[in-house]
């Protein structure tokens, strides 16, 4: 990242007012640089909101591919970006989460997604090892490739809110989880074994 940029980020990330800067914002333009400059963008933004009290991803109309795969390692327990990764929520204003949006996070524990999302992409939480609750909206209408792979199953409880067969009516890939032991999903009028 040349100076310049790093300029540009410290100065947006710096005002006073985050909601109104992200309501100005070109998130295309930005996730693209942070994409092809730096993760510091992409943290530095997150770090600053989660300062604020505000999600980062409330103001945005999807995650971005790569947006957070980053096996970061935290001294401090008591640090905002750690506890906003370990229960993190997808809110409703989301309706896809792109590929690899978090490959390999390892601080994820409980995720949800809120009703509105529509897809999962390709390997969005592959390799999130420590994953133990999985929400999920009844809105989902397709779940990509390795999007839960390398995750262990047999520990992962997943709720969906919607009907049994809601569930198979989404467009679920062949490798949408590992796929070794069958995976239960606990639905509004019942369970559903795969």
């Amino acid at each position: 990242m040349n100076k310049k940029t790093l300029e540009e980020v410290v100065e947006f990330v710096k005002q006073p007012d985050i909601k109104s800067a992200f309501e100005k914002s070109d998130f295309d333009y930005i996730y693209d640089m942070a994409n092809n400059r730096s993760e510091f963008f992409v943290n530095s933004i997150t770090l600053f909101c989660l300062e604020a009290n505000i999600n980062p991803l409330k103001y945005m109309d999807n995650v971005p591919a790569n947006y957070c795969n980053l096996n970061l390692h935290f001294s401090d327990p008591d640090d905002p970006y750690k506890k906003y990764l370990e229960n993190l929520v997808i809110p409703d204003n989301i309706k896809a989460i792109h590929k690899n949006a978090f490959h390999d996070c390892k601080q994820i524990r409980t995720l949800t997604i809120s009703e509105g999302v529509e897809t999962i992409g390709d390997s969005a939480f592959y390799g999130c090892v420590k994953l133990k609750e999985l929400y999920l909206p009844s809105t989902l209408t397709r779940i990509g490739n390795y999007a839960f792979y390398a995750i262990p199953t047999t520990l992962l409880a997943i709720e969906y809110n919607g009907t049994v067969e809601q569930f198979k009516q989404i467009q679920k890939a062949p490798f949408w989880w590992d796929g070794f032991d069958n995976i239960t999903v606990s639905c509004t009028d019942g369970e559903y074994v795969e």
